[in-house]
């Protein structure tokens, strides 16, 4: 089991360095903005409130899929579509009566995805699963230690003491030195 999760261990352990140290990672990468327009023969084939088609030519000429919001505003003429990303976005607007639109979108850097990742921050079903299925991993991982650590009668008594005091040293850093709101 301790080699399944190897390589998650690890990653889950850097990002969380990483998470703790957010000014190592920073991004000078700026929201950029692209404009056009969308061909005039196939506007009708866009028609709203909601089009597979439109979200099809998004996919094929801007790489945008997967979109986690869609609006159709008729009093705007405007369809509004929101596609979020691990450390990015892309938010389109479409104008259907004369079908130009606008993209504004963002890539987060190498770092910051990992980050989002660590988080499960819009980064799919799968992922998630993906997350909760090695937690699940590394808790009976840890349980299977503690077996066999109880089974191991020399080394029990010094175990079972570094078992505690691993588990005690969390709650004291958090009782006596971590900032909180008290009197709540």
């Amino acid at each position: 089991m301790s080699t399944a999760l190897f390589s998650l261990l690890i990653f889950f352990s850097v990002s969380g360095i990483t998470l703790n140290h957010l000014d190592w990672v920073s991004s000078k990468n700026k929201p950029q903005l692209w404009q056009g327009q969308l061909p005039t023969d196939e506007l009708q084939n866009f028609a709203p409130p909601m089009s597979a088609n439109l979200l099809a030519w998004l996919a094929k000429h801007h790489d945008l899929k997967t979109p986690s919001h869609f609006e159709w505003d008729e009093d705007a003429n405007e369809i509004l579509i929101d596609f979020e990303y691990p450390a990015g976005f892309a938010f389109v607007v479409v104008n259907t009566a004369n079908g130009q639109y606008s993209i504004d979108h963002q890539k987060g850097s190498f770092w910051q995805i990992i980050n989002d990742l660590h988080k499960g921050r819009h980064s799919g079903t799968a992922w998630r699963w993906l997350i909760d299925i090695s937690a699940i991993f590394m808790v009976l991982f840890s349980i299977t230690g503690l077996i066999i650590l109880w089974q191991n009668r020399p080394k029990r008594n010094t175990g079972i003491l570094l078992t505690l005091l691993g588990t005690a040293t969390p709650i004291v850093i958090f009782l006596f030195f971590v900032p909180s709101i008290t009197g709540v």
